[in-house]
């Protein structure tokens, strides 16, 4: 994917639905938008990659759904954060796995995307990557 230091098309339609910061990142097709341009792990381009490919040839579709659907939004978030987390497991110890599931569930869970879920459900399905693995 290539990195774009701006934001994405839509940014005024996502600022009405969450709170965001210069420090969040945006997959637009096979555009990361990262406006704070700051370097980005590569276990949150592997998320946003997820993000990409899902929306296929119509990211605004896309995009017009998740900021108005909570189901959908969770159901596109799960696989892109377990898909981060698959990254830790594989290149990371086992502390710095534990801490990982630990944020990433967090922000799954956090107002971020709109506090879809409980962390402690979040933890759950992220931590089912363990077993995939």
């Amino acid at each position: 994917m290539k990195i774009v230091t701006d934001y994405p098309p839509n940014v005024d339609e996502i600022r009405l639905v969450f709170p965001i910061s210069d420090s969040v990142i945006f997959a637009w097709g096979d555009t990361i938008f990262n406006p704070g341009g700051g370097e980005i792990p590569p276990e949150l381009i592997e998320h946003e990659e997820v993000h990409g490919t899902r929306q296929g040839n119509d990211p605004k579709g896309w995009w017009d759904r998740y900021l108005i659907d909570p189901a959908f939004r969770l159901a596109e978030e799960v696989p892109a954060h377990k898909e981060e987390f698959r990254w830790i497991v594989q290149n990371a110890n086992r502390a710095e796995r534990r801490r990982a599931l630990l944020l990433i569930s967090e922000r799954l869970a956090s107002p971020l995307y709109g506090k879809m879920i409980r962390p402690q459900e979040a933890k759950k399905i992220i931590k089912g990557v363990l077993n995939e693995c």
